[in-house]
């Protein structure tokens, strides 16, 4: 059927599905005959495209997934990793959670692919002074890290997909045998023997039917969420001159644009222990409480 585009846009604008009738297509017509029930759509079976398969499939491209698809392929593993925002590094690196913590405050107790990146990022990352006495050891610049962990996959030879999302398991008998991924040219396959959940919220693993707690059994809340912010150019030798002075200032300018609307809530006595000790480019956690 031909159509002008001033018939399509008046037909769009008069009905909610007048793309549809404007312009039939096979998925639509397959869609007009399966029907619809109240309050869904039912989706006829459709043939998806495998986009890509792998001995190990990790989903969620944070410090865990990576090092799990590194040391997987590193060992002679074909892997592909899923992550679902345009580059590496999940929380430390896209949410600017830049401090590792590797010590048990006596010795270090985590190392491994850990102790590999630190060594490998050079010049992008630094041990804290007072290590290994602090959980907190290692601090580092988001930016280079996402670097170091893209060679560090590369070298190893696994298949990175950026911007892709899991949005359903595919199960087969017992077992999982591939994620769902919608990508600009369609919803795709990624088949794998061996799966790896490393999204945070465990979306894989519960779209696949595992058990899961959500919360704290007394009233199910989760924990607050934070914002960090990177802070610079603070006169820090006017801060260190003056501390408490000069942080107080800066803090009750902060309570005041909170008043009126400007600023988030936060924790007034973390922001001014920031202020007191921090340097002229240092990251900073915004805590919201409520």
């Amino acid at each position: 059927m031909k159509t002008t585009r001033r018939k399509f846009i008046f037909t769009a604008a008069s009905s909610s599905f007048g793309a549809l009738a404007a312009i039939p297509s096979t998925n639509a017509q397959a869609a007009k005959s399966a029907g619809t029930q109240t309050g869904v759509i039912v989706i006829p079976e459709r043939k998806t495209p495998v986009l890509a398969e792998a001995d190990v499939v990790v989903c969620g491209g944070g410090p865990a997934g990576i090092a799990t698809a590194f040391c997987a392929a590193r060992h002679g593993a074909k892997v592909i990793l899923i992550e679902r925002w345009p580059s590496l590094g999940g929380m430390a690196t896209n949410a600017l959670v830049n401090i590792w913590h590797t010590s048990d405050r006596q010795k270090q107790v985590i190392s491994g692919f850990v102790q590999e990146a630190i060594e490998r990022a050079t010049g992008f990352i630094q041990r804290l002074p007072n290590f290994p006495t602090t959980y907190e050891t290692h601090v580092f610049e988001p930016e280079g890290m996402r670097v170091v962990f893209h060679k560090m996959l590369a070298e190893v030879g696994v298949r990175l997909l950026c911007n892709l999302t899991t949005v359903e398991s595919l199960i087969e008998g017992p077992r999982l045998r591939g994620v769902l991924v919608d990508t600009k040219t369609g919803r795709k396959a990624v088949l794998g023997k061996i799966f790896v959940d490393a999204t945070g919220d465990g979306d894989v693993a519960a779209n696949a039917g595992v058990p899961f707690a959500l919360g704290r059994t007394s009233d199910g809340r989760v924990q607050g969420m934070t914002m960090m912010f990177d802070l610079r150019n603070v006169a820090t030798d006017a801060v260190r001159t003056a501390p408490h002075e000069q942080a107080e200032r800066v803090w009750q300018l902060m309570r005041d644009q909170r008043e009126r609307g400007a600023l988030p809530m936060f924790n007034e006595q973390a922001a001014l222990h920031y202020l007191r000790t921090g340097d002229n480019h240092l990251l900073y956690t915004w805590c919201r409480h409520r």
